[in-house]
């Protein structure tokens, strides 16, 4: 795994692509479990911010 991190250059694409990626794995978590946790998916309070 290493290995392949130091393979890649520094590049504004690898950084978008980073920057993409994450926030939108972390937002379908959090969407999942306020869907699957019912005291969650009460709190409107949640989506503001």
């Amino acid at each position: 795994m290493s290995d392949k991190l130091r393979k890649l250059t520094d590049s504004v694409w690898i950084g978008l692509a980073i920057g993409l990626i994450i926030p939108a794995i972390l937002c379908g978590l959090a969407w999942y479990v306020i869907h699957q946790v019912s005291s969650l998916a009460k709190a409107d309070l949640l989506y503001i911010g």
